[in-house]
């Protein structure tokens, strides 16, 4: 258990130590009921977390601090399961039969100085409590604060036993009905309770890459990408590593936001949809990969045409036209090419370039003659007397003889 992280504090003094059927702490048992008092201190640990004293009955049947936190968890999100109150004046005569009374006369009991100072109590609404300054009312013919059985073995009956004492299969299936109901948060945490439960088991293996798929349902891109890497490193070679590669990008590319925004996500979805496609091209999620890169990319020359345009408005045009070439050379395949071109036509010709601008024009001719924009570069040239035609030395010219002529050398 400590090689795990667990018991980091359990000593054979403040722990009962058990091997098979055989008690390992020297003169065993201390109490002939230890077990149960074990789960009576466990539970009231676990019920303290409340926030504030809970008054009423509590019934464990094969309790654990597992099954105690989901009923504390469903009592408060259960709506007309439970409610603050404020204490009586004086002490309720049900207070002696829940123990919350002191014996000695004159004196409060430490709960109900504790509650005092607090000012409230939780009260399970199967019972009705006075206001403040009133007797206790009278509930079934019964003085009560509060009465509530807590029966976990009812709450908490298709919970079964406690995630500990789970075999790996029962909680996978758990884990995918969560999953098919549409609970993918619940889904992950106990795939990876597997993990952590049976490490390297053939169960750890499928609950890991299921566990990255329901956190990335989830919207938890963060654990998502986690879960695919460490299964990465696991199972680099395994049938469902392209899956798990292939989920890293999709845990980027998720989070693009406009492209008035940083961009570094895109970069990362960029990087980790390339890799799949590098390492496992043969796969369904390379094709898949390719199209989301695709996307990807276009995003990034958005980016930089949104730039660029704001440079062109205000007439930076040096600072415009190293956007539109970035889209140009860098993202020639994307959608805002044949703008990218119009742009350095319109910022070439307002610094009198006249020969960049002619061949920025005539590339665009070639590669989008039906588009608006080489209708608007066409306007701009001949209404200067200039015409589309490669001329010049620039980097343009060279665009232009290297795609259009052929001529690399």
């Amino acid at each position: 258990m400590r090689a795990r992280g667990l018991a980091l504090g359990g000593t054979l003094d403040n722990a009962v130590v058990i091997d098979g059927d055989r008690v390992l702490n020297p003169g065993g048992l201390r109490h002939r009921d230890e077990f149960v008092r074990h789960k009576i201190l466990d539970a009231l640990g676990d019920l303290a977390l409340a926030g504030a004293p809970l008054i009423g009955r509590y019934v464990g049947e094969r309790a654990g601090h597992g099954l105690t936190n989901r009923l504390l968890r469903r009592l408060f999100v259960t709506e007309g399961a439970v409610e603050v109150v404020a204490l009586p004046a004086r002490m309720a005569p049900a207070d002696e039969a829940l123990g919350l009374a002191d014996l000695s006369p004159g004196r409060a009991s430490p709960h109900r100085r504790a509650s005092a100072a607090r000012g409230h109590m939780l009260s399970p609404l199967t019972g009705i409590v006075g206001a403040e300054g009133e007797g206790p009312m009278r509930w079934g013919g019964m003085i009560a604060a509060a009465i509530l059985a807590l029966t976990l073995a009812a709450c908490g009956r298709d919970d079964g036993p406690p995630i500990e004492d789970r075999p790996p299969d029962d909680i996978f299936t758990t884990a995918q009905a969560q999953l098919d109901q549409g609970n993918a948060e619940e889904a992950a945490r106990l795939f990876d309770e597997i993990e952590r439960l049976y490490p390297y088991s053939p169960w750890a293996k499928r609950a890991m890459i299921m566990s990255a798929y329901a956190w990335y349902k989830a919207g938890r891109y963060d654990q998502a990408e986690a879960a695919a890497r460490r299964y990465l490193e696991f199972y680099p070679a395994d049938k469902d590593a392209a899956y798990a590669q292939y989920l890293i990008g999709l845990s980027y590319y998720d989070q693009i936001v406009d492209v008035g925004r940083d961009q570094e996500l895109t970069l990362k979805a960029l990087r980790a949809l390339r890799e799949t496609m590098l390492r496992y091209p043969d796969s369904e999620y390379a094709r898949e990969a390719k199209l989301k890169y695709d996307l990807a990319l276009d995003h990034l020359a958005g980016k930089e045409m949104t730039i660029g345009r704001y440079y062109l408005k205000r007439g930076h045009y040096l600072a415009a036209i190293n956007r539109f070439r970035a889209v140009v050379e860098q993202y020639q395949t994307t959608s805002h090419t044949a703008e990218a071109l119009h742009r350095l036509v319109e910022a070439y010709l307002s610094l009198g370039l006249t020969d960049e601008a002619q061949t920025a024009a005539a590339i665009l001719g070639h590669n989008f003659q039906a588009s608006e924009w080489y209708r608007d570069s066409y306007a701009l040239l001949t209404g200067r007397g200039l015409e589309p035609r490669a001329t010049g030395k620039g980097w343009l010219r060279a665009i232009y003889d290297r795609v259009i002529l052929g001529q690399w050398l």
